[in-house]
């Protein structure tokens, strides 16, 4: 019925084979479904199993342990409609809104808020991840309200101008921040008809000025019919409770979700290229960056060329060299030495990495899959080698002080950056 998990305890066998046979054989989950499809991934911390692996250190928490649940639905900014920029974003603020079952706004925040707990949310290119952590004395009454919100949501017409107010401000504050002015930056450089062109952040142009309310009441609700469904989403909750225990709230409340049983958008149109990028703007199905940042300081960057020329010079060593089986194994063994004694994460930390790894990982990676290697492939690792010596890359360059006394004539239309663009000779 659902994927079950005892914290760590497949760790040994993850990383002891590189043979994904001999890994299908030995793990211990099932990975299967609830009867509407959702897929599900239970981690107990019940200390009492005294089956559970000794051979992670883990950090000691004051009081209670905190449970936690995370759902992520298959849908993000690459399918917001080109009329209504910011339309997935605009969703995730809405599905808070209230339910059918539990109809006062905001009363899954509110609930979580009194009982100690806290809640978010991120809406990515690919996907949408809703999350609590909550104290596990409180979880069956969390999950009771946060399932409802996918089951029966409400979205009424009266909540549309309170959140888009509040996605405009949430955009107002990262409006000045590097990051998310440099993503839009390169997004802006995109084709028009590519997905990666679109303004995911949404605000009061794309979700006022340029609609109606009652357009963009529509195009909200048929948006959450279309992509909000059961078959494409992913849950995983951790508490000290046994896995039956957890496997039962999860049936109950998770079952009634509806499923329409309607495709995804494909986007699946490139080779996947793991570079350690995050999924999202970095890596999802349609491109993978490859990037190099270098901090510099002020005669770094009156000296860029040379900055560069020792770029080049590795890259074209690496040509050279070609792939090494030594490196790799180092490095093997540095990432599972790391996992296995790195710190335990945060309870909401740790289902919102893992309800994300359930769309990419198979079922005995879940936990794994980001974090170690497990296959030496030299003919991948040529391809990226020989991708990385082709003239194809885009250099920019950040800095407060002007750069060589440019005019910085153009001007990004959403968060306002002023750059200019130079051609390099090949």
């Amino acid at each position: 019925m659902v994927s079950r998990s005892k914290n760590y305890e497949n760790f040994e066998q993850t990383t002891s084979s590189t043979s994904s046979d001999d890994e299908d054989s030995k793990g211990s989950e099932d990975n299967e479904r609830l009867d509407n499809k959702v897929k599900v991934y239970c981690d107990s911390d019940d200390d009492s199993d005294s089956s559970v692996n000794d051979s992670l250190i883990t950090s000691e928490h004051e009081g209670e342990k905190l449970a936690a649940a995370a759902l992520c639905v298959g849908v993000g900014s690459f399918s917001d409609p080109r009329h209504v920029q910011g339309l997935a974003h605009f969703l995730e603020h809405m599905i808070f809104m209230g339910s059918k079952k539990y109809p006062r706004e905001n009363e899954y925040d509110s609930f979580i808020s009194k009982c100690g707990g806290f809640d978010n949310a991120v809406t990515d290119l690919e996907e949408t991840t809703f999350y609590f952590e909550i104290d596990e004395a409180h979880l069956d009454g969390a999950l009771d309200r946060f399932a409802s919100l996918f089951t029966e949501p409400l979205m009424l017409r009266d909540s549309v101008c309170r959140e888009r107010d509040a996605v405009e401000s949430e955009f107002q504050t990262n409006k000045n921040r590097f990051t998310p002015a440099r993503e839009q930056l390169i997004a802006s450089l995109g084709n028009d008809d590519h997905p990666i062109s679109l303004f995911s952040w949404g605000n009061l142009k794309t979700l006022k000025n340029n609609i109606s309310d009652d357009e963009l009441y529509k195009e909200l609700h048929k948006f959450q019919r279309q992509h909000y469904s059961a078959h494409r989403m992913h849950f995983a909750v951790q508490a000290r409770m046994s896995l039956d225990e957890l496997e039962s709230l999860t049936v109950k409340y998770f079952s009634s979700i509806p499923s329409n049983q309607l495709p995804a958008n494909n986007f699946s149109l490139a080779l996947d290229v793991q570079t350690g990028a995050n999924f999202g703007f970095e890596k999802n199905s349609l491109y993978t960056l490859f990037g190099v940042s270098i901090t510099m300081t002020d005669r770094g960057l009156e000296n860029v060329e040379q900055i560069l020329k020792a770029v080049y010079s590795f890259v074209r060593l690496l040509k050279r060299e070609g792939p090494l089986e030594w490196i790799y194994k180092e490095l093997q063994e540095l990432e599972a030495t790391s996992f296995r004694y790195r710190k335990e994460k945060e309870a909401s930390d740790n289902v919102e990495e893992l309800v994300v790894n359930m769309r990419y990982y198979p079922s005995e990676h879940i936990i794994t899959g980001s974090e170690l290697y497990f296959k030496y492939d030299p003919n991948e690792i040529w391809t990226v080698i020989n991708d990385l010596n082709k003239p194809l890359f885009n250099l920019m360059i950040s800095s407060t002080k002007p750069y060589r006394n440019v005019t910085y004539n153009r001007t990004e239309a959403w968060f306002g950056t002023e750059y200019f663009e130079l051609d390099q000779n090949r």
